[in-house]
């Protein structure tokens, strides 16, 4: 047993007329009962009802726990020396009792094949094992990251151990190092976990990074996940990068959003690089600005926003209740009317801190004379300004220095890579 806690699941139970331990393979089918020392058998009727009870129930044991199992005395048989049961990476564990077992208790004549034997005590005493196990879970855990997927842990038990954890805090899921496609097996291993996750209500900061979702994925995620985002009170920080949501999950997300209970505890939304388009940034960011007075950083950078998803941020700018610190829309699809109306809504905008404008390369040079004016604006509480990759030529660099003549709280402005196939537009002079 102890060359293979790897490869088992061990969970030790005593009591003053047995010991036995129960084994769960990986796989989760139940692997052998064996008793407390080599010259113990399971003739006795106790425990081959005990087999025949989980045989019939099954022992669900979570993959997270793990046994460190010490030696049997073989001085003194049936007496178990010392053991733990904790959780991968804890230093803590609650130490096992040691109770002696006379080989008595162990006869054929304390437990013979009589009828009489009492299987309602066989059952309780089962459903004790697996009471010891549920306390055993080590719910102590708070931040998880997910990078791969392992044969070691199913999707179904990692996220029942996931949504069950009333202590998670944090949850970050990493899949630029995993295979996607349908033969990996990665989707459905997803799915299994996202089901548990959907469960949890103590996550404040959940994280998905560059899973590679094809459209039918993504949909199936974010249906699942929706009580998660209506139901969790606690989530503070969402962020989705690289996920491919698509046009119409991202109005699945909005729904779900526009039906969360808590709306006040969310404060960061990041949503990088999912194929957002113009009416479903629309609808996202409208979502946003009914209940979500707490909101301070958004993030839709890399998507496909345009005019109408820029009418609902200035929507959003200009509300009374917005508390919005950080706005980055950077590489999308933003024009001369768009940083129009975003200009509007910042005219009366006094909380923004953080605004990300670079690689919109269709405002033109009208477009930044604009977007001056409210650089003037005496109210204004930007501090910091990404302008780069972008096509500020003269006309556009002189109107914006004269906005920024009489500015008193930019910190920070951003101008690299200013520039037209590789040639500086800005002019020496």
């Amino acid at each position: 047993i102890r060359h293979h806690t790897n490869s088992y699941l061990i969970l030790v139970y005593i009591s003053t007329k047995n010991c036995a331990m129960i084994l769960q393979e990986r796989s989760g089918d139940v692997g052998m009962i064996m008793d407390s020392a080599d010259d113990i058998t399971c003739r006795n009727t106790k425990m081959r009802r005990l087999d025949e009870c989980i045989e019939r129930r099954g022992v669900a044991l979570p993959r997270q726990v793990s046994a460190d199992i010490n030696e049997w005395d073989d001085q003194e048989s049936g007496r178990f020396v010392s053991g733990s049961i904790m959780s991968d990476g804890d230093t803590k564990s609650e130490e096992l009792s040691n109770e002696e077992f006379s080989d008595e208790e162990f006869s054929d004549e304390a437990c013979s094949d009589d009828e009489s034997t009492d299987y309602d005590d066989v059952e309780e005493e089962l459903n004790e094992a697996m009471s010891l196990q549920t306390e055993q879970t080590d719910f102590n855990v708070t931040s998880i990251v997910v990078d791969f997927v392992s044969d070691d842990m199913s999707g179904q038990e990692a996220g029942r151990y996931i949504g069950e954890n009333p202590r998670l805090k944090k949850l970050a899921i990493a899949g630029g190092s995993m295979e996607w496609n349908g033969e990996s097996g990665t989707l459905e291993w997803f799915s299994k976990l996202c089901k548990g996750l959907a469960h949890n209500r103590s996550i404040g900061h959940m994280s998905l990074e560059e899973c590679n979702l094809i459209e039918k994925a993504a949909i199936s995620t974010i249906t699942t996940l929706s009580p998660f985002f209506e139901l969790n009170a606690n989530l503070h920080r969402l962020e989705i990068v690289s996920c491919n949501l698509g046009d119409e999950t991202i109005r699945m997300l909005a729904s779900a959003l526009s039906r969360r209970e808590n709306k006040g505890s969310l404060q960061r939304i990041i949503l990088d690089a999912n194929g957002i388009g113009d009416e479903s940034g629309s609808e996202l960011v409208h979502t946003l600005n009914h209940g979500y007075d707490n909101l301070t950083h958004l993030s839709l950078g890399d998507n496909e926003l345009g005019s109408k998803a820029c009418i609902a941020l200035g929507d959003l700018l200009s509300s009374p209740n917005t508390q919005l610190k950080s706005l980055d829309i950077e590489n999308n699809q933003i024009d001369d009317g768009c940083i129009t109306v975003l200009t509007n809504g910042l005219s009366s905008n006094t909380v923004l801190n953080e605004l990300r404008l670079s690689f919109n390369c269709s405002i033109t040079q009208a477009g930044w004379k604009t977007f001056s004016t409210c650089l003037q604006n005496p109210r204004s509480s930007l501090e910091i300004l990404d302008l780069s990759s972008t096509n500020i030529a003269d006309d556009g660099a002189i109107a914006l220095g004269r906005g920024l003549m009489n500015n008193k709280t930019l910190t920070t402005l951003s101008c690299h890579d200013i520039s037209a196939n590789g040639m500086p537009i800005i002019t020496s002079h």
